[in-house]
């Protein structure tokens, strides 16, 4: 802010852009969930197939929610994730990884085409401890497990549910609560699983 206010003494006009141009990217700055780090290609018959899930904690995010706010930090994630066609997979989980391992509460859900996992933690006995301001995509905090069927049909779309994304405090307290409806979460990501590619050989 010094450096606005220096401004504000040379160049009015051009100081109020600058000024209001820092505020709406504050504002935009938002925490994040993110699904798997790019496509996969080489997708098989009864295939095991893990990919990570990550949220990325951002100190300019617009709710209280930061590793440096405790106890109002991120100890509250809820993740759904959808896959199309529902029969290419024969089976389907969600499970706390990395970051997010230790004791919690965890709710998990599922049906045709939707795995889910809700879980919480106490700071006081597991600190869910995201690294503030980490490069994207953030800390890993949950691995989904796909085990493809015996005959998949390709391409396998796999993405994150936004209306069901959010994150809390331990307590799930509202105030503090994020979720894409309220503006203060982002959903990104997601996979496509394609499958192997046939290479035709010319007979000789």
């Amino acid at each position: 802010m010094m450096n606005a206010k220096r401004l504000i003494s040379v160049l009015p006009g051009a100081a109020v852009l600058v000024t209001a141009a820092f505020l709406a990217g504050e504002a935009k700055a938002q925490d994040a969930i993110t699904l798997g780090n790019g496509n996969i290609s080489g997708g098989t018959a009864n295939q095991v197939i893990n990919i990570p899930v990550f949220v990325r904690d951002k100190s300019l995010a617009p709710s209280t929610l930061d590793e440096n706010t405790e106890p109002a930090a991120i100890q509250g994630i809820g993740v759904r994730v959808n896959y199309s066609p529902a029969g290419s997979v024969a089976s389907a989980s969600l499970a706390r990884s990395v970051t997010c391992t230790g004791p919690a509460t965890d709710f998990p859900g599922s049906g045709p085409g939707f795995v889910s996992l809700a879980a919480t933690a106490q700071l006081a006995t597991n600190n869910f401890a995201f690294t503030l301001d980490a490069p994207a995509p953030g800390n890993q905090c949950m691995t989904l497990t796909l085990t493809l069927s015996g005959a998949p049909t390709f391409p396998i779309n796999v993405s994150l549910d936004s209306a069901f994304a959010n994150l809390s405090d331990q307590n799930g307290t509202g105030a503090t609560q994020e979720t894409v409806a309220n503006g203060r979460l982002q959903v990104l990501g997601g996979v496509t699983i394609t499958p192997v590619e046939l290479q035709a050989f010319d007979a000789e």
